[in-house]
């Protein structure tokens, strides 16, 4: 129980305290951390932090981390990012499938997509994703809009007792 307080405080704590990664680049904003979807379907950081817990997508299929990209206004753009792990992933599942991988599997990165007004990018866990140093840059119109450090650290483990 006492694991399960302090990740509930941890991910509170940093939220708080100012390690948010919001950011305005010009005209747009860009937010990381823990992400939810809403009634429509629609990403939005709940919670800005740069210390992810790896919890696994069979384990919590709704934990998902990750990027929000908006404009204030609904204008077209193309978006990418390059997702740099540790060590390469044993499995490599959902759109990251698709990813270009560089540094001898390291490094994924997606195909630029266009959108309008906003996008999320939205990652979650498979068995064998490495706990340490990540990193995702983003690029808008094939420039580096923000270049995004983050940890990923063990879960914490919840104990029941009788």
């Amino acid at each position: 129980m006492q694991e399960f307080i302090y990740f509930i405080f941890s991910v509170l704590f940093y939220g708080v305290l100012g390690y948010t990664h919001s950011a305005k680049n010009g005209d747009i904003q860009i937010k990381f951390g823990l992400i939810k979807e809403d009634e429509f379907y629609r990403c939005y950081v709940y919670s800005e932090t740069t210390h992810i817990p790896l919890i696994l997508k069979d384990n919590d299929p709704d934990f998902k981390f990750g990027y929000t990209l908006e404009y204030p206004d609904d204008r077209v753009f193309s978006s990418f990012f390059a997702l740099s792990l540790p060590k390469p992933p044993k499995r490599i599942s959902g759109s990251l499938a698709e990813a270009e991988r560089r540094d001898n599997g390291r490094t994924l990165i997606s195909a630029p997509e266009l959108y309008a007004g906003e996008t999320c990018g939205a990652f979650s866990f498979d068995e064998g994703d490495p706990i340490g140093k990540w990193k995702v840059d983003i690029y808008v119109n094939n420039a580096l809009r923000r270049s995004i450090p983050f940890i990923v650290i063990p879960p914490a483990k919840i104990r029941y007792s009788a």
